[in-house]
């Protein structure tokens, strides 16, 4: 297993500096074996809108922002380009969440059934893993 953290620059960031943010990300998903389950976990500071612009594969029905920033367009790219999907715009949110105090995160996994999880607001989980030792021959 590969976990990424990452902490994009805000939106205020010079272009410069999200270039190269994505540059250095895309290098290291390039970087992890394709064998190996990613996860890609931090703050994008990225909003996305519900409007898919033809990326149905990427992008779900559910994004809560009213517009999406640069940021999001950038973790969107990003994602088309791996082949992820931005999770949370799959899953409609209540309207109690939507209070403009966002956090976005991110996950993926690659083996076979690849995500690029987004979430607005801190979320805690457990991961039960069962390792086994590798067998040379």
């Amino acid at each position: 297993m590969t976990v990424i953290q990452v902490y994009a620059p805000t939106e205020a960031a010079e272009d410069s500096e999200k270039d190269e943010f994505y540059s250095q990300l895309q290098d290291t998903l390039e970087g992890t074996p394709s064998y190996d389950m990613k996860l890609l976990i931090g703050d994008f500071n990225a909003q996305i809108d519900s409007d898919r612009r033809g990326q149905n594969i990427t992008v779900g029905p559910h994004g809560t922002a009213k517009e999406t920033t640069n940021n999001g367009e950038r973790l969107t790219s990003l994602c088309v380009n791996n082949g992820l999907k931005i999770g949370n715009t799959f899953f409609q949110h209540k309207d109690i969440h939507n209070t403009g105090n966002e956090l976005t995160t991110s996950a993926s996994t690659a083996d076979g059934d690849r995500h690029c999880q987004t979430s607005e607001y801190f979320v805690v989980g457990k991961i039960r893993l069962k390792l086994k030792r590798s067998v040379k021959k």
